[in-house]
């Protein structure tokens, strides 16, 4: 009887020890999984994140083109090949528009590195919380 009752009890501890590496393979297995979703979802999101401001930027830096553009276009078919005084007024009037223009478009696109969407001050730092398994 002896016999029969450490058998069982070395059964018993031997599934104790079983199940207790069986839960922590399951554990590593679910926070590896968690990890990797984690990962991917980073992945994504960041890739979103560059794709939105890919298509705002462009849309910023087309308006401002475009104005540009049609600036160029009205000097260059204002001016004449004799420049009077007026013309020249014109011109310079002109290029000072231009360069403005360009100088906002500078400081547009540098507050769009430092602002949300709602306009808050951001640090320019793009960072996703990481869960830790």
């Amino acid at each position: 009887m002896d016999k029969k009752r450490k058998s069982t009890d070395g059964e018993k501890e031997e599934r104790k020890i079983e199940e207790s590496e069986w839960e922590k393979l399951k554990s590593d297995r679910i926070k590896e999984g968690y990890r990797e979703g984690i990962g991917a979802g980073e992945e994504v999101s960041l890739q979103d994140g560059f794709n939105q401001g890919y298509v705002d930027g462009f849309k910023a830096v087309e308006e401002f083109a475009r104005l540009r553009g049609v600036l160029t276009a009205i000097m260059h078919q204002t001016s004449t090949k004799e420049e009077s005084e007026q013309g020249s007024a014109l011109r310079n009037r002109f290029q000072e528009t231009i360069a403005e223009l360009s100088s906002m478009e500078k400081e547009n696109s540098v507050l769009a590195n430092v602002r949300s969407d709602d306009g808050t001050s951001v640090d320019g730092k793009c960072e996703i919380g990481r869960a830790h398994v």
